[in-house]
């Protein structure tokens, strides 16, 4: 536990350099080539560049994964899921795309048997 909130990552951020504690990302968006990271404080920091900068940093970590070209989310803020979207805990709909749902929908049940939830 102590070493998940301990990660963090280093944003660019209108010319300023900003540590990022990664348990406090709940998702990141790519918008032309602009990465908004939406951390659970509501707060926003957004930086030039694209998903594949983050891809191996965040992926790498269970918690993340990658439901949309454009969307990758932390698991641990996710309430629910349907076949179209992942529900936050802020209510916040992240869509996921048709072609990778069976696989995103699949890790996520093993994320949450591997941390200990399970399905009632």
């Amino acid at each position: 536990m102590e070493e998940e909130h301990s990660k963090s990552i280093v944003v660019k951020e209108n010319g300023k350099l900003t540590r990022v504690q990664v348990h406090t990302i709940q998702y990141i968006e790519s918008v032309k080539h602009t990465m908004i990271f939406h951390l659970h404080s509501n707060k926003l920091i957004s930086c030039y560049g694209t998903m594949n900068e983050f891809y191996d940093i965040l992926l790498s970590d269970k918690r993340f994964i990658k439901c949309h070209k454009s969307f990758i989310v932390n698991m641990n803020y996710v309430i629910s899921i349907s076949n179209k979207d992942f529900i936050l805990v802020d209510k916040t709909l992240i869509p996921i795309s048709r072609q990778v749902y069976q696989q995103v929908k699949n890790k996520y049940i093993d994320y949450f048997f591997e941390k200990g939830s399970g399905l009632l």
